[in-house]
């Protein structure tokens, strides 16, 4: 029952989260004491969320989750993940900060901005990883290895 518990918790969690602020897109306007209650909580539910499911995919109550997150398919991407973490926010402020005219926000521009960022960010990403992290993990390696 607890584990129910808890994954219902986490998925209306998740929800609330991402849809949480579905009507502003609309153009309605948020209360300021719900923009202040979203602001605060959102970060610390949403870490709460990905708790609880890393420690239920971990303890064995993860089921179809766990089995989609075990794919060895994830693999390749998971090795760049912390690459492209360093990266992106550097990556998004070069393409912003290059501009030299204002651009105008509807559904294309935004899916290309965002699909740019995430091939340039993985493909540097990439590069970090063969020519900085690799290397240094099989350096690393070796000195442990004479340090036994």
């Amino acid at each position: 029952a607890s584990v129910i518990s808890g994954w219902c918790a986490a998925i209306a969690t998740g929800l609330a989260i991402i849809y949480g602020l579905w009507y502003t897109v609309e153009g309605h306007y948020m209360p300021q004491w719900l923009a202040v209650l979203y602001i605060t909580l959102s970060r610390p539910a949403w870490a709460a969320a990905l708790g609880w499911m890393t420690i239920a995919c971990v303890t064995g109550y993860g089921g179809p989750v766990n089995t989609i997150l075990s794919w060895k398919i994830w693999i390749p991407l998971s090795r760049l993940t912390f690459s492209a973490y360093m990266i992106h926010l550097p990556v998004i402020a070069m393409g912003y900060f290059s501009r030299d005219r204002l651009l105008f926000y509807d559904v294309y521009n935004v899916v290309y901005l965002v699909l740019g960022g995430i091939v340039l960010t993985f493909s540097v990403a990439f590069a970090i990883s063969v020519f900085l992290e690799s290397p240094t993990i099989g350096w690393e390696k070796i000195v442990l290895k004479r340090m036994k």
